[in-house]
């Protein structure tokens, strides 16, 4: 499956479309106005909370904030660029509480 036809409502596909500025119908859009992976998760995270209004309350891990994350294996912010769209989350964590987990790693003993 070719990554700029698929995952359409997956947010590292909007992310690899901010780097690659590919797109699903038309090709490779206006590639001077390509970004960085780092500057990609800028805007999809932080800057995204503060466009919408939201930044007092989620786009940043810090104290108060809504607690959601997503981990990979590999940093999505480092890894090559081919590399991203095939990318799996490890765990997935909604208002500080698990709600996906790969491999077990957050599991509780009891």
């Amino acid at each position: 499956m070719d990554y700029l036809t698929s995952g359409i409502n997956d947010p590292l596909w909007s992310i690899l479309g901010l780097v690659t500025r590919g797109t699903r119908d038309f090709g490779i859009m206006w590639p001077e106005y390509v970004v960085d992976q780092y500057t990609a998760f800028e805007l999809y995270t932080a800057a995204g909370a503060r466009l919408s209004g939201e930044s007092h309350r989620r786009g940043t891990l810090l104290p108060n904030k809504l607690a959601n994350l997503v981990a990979f294996p590999a940093d999505p912010i480092t890894c090559p660029v081919h590399e991203l769209f095939s990318l799996k989350p490890s765990f997935t964590l909604v208002g500080g509480r698990v709600v996906y987990d790969a491999d077990g790693r957050l599991s509780q003993e009891d």
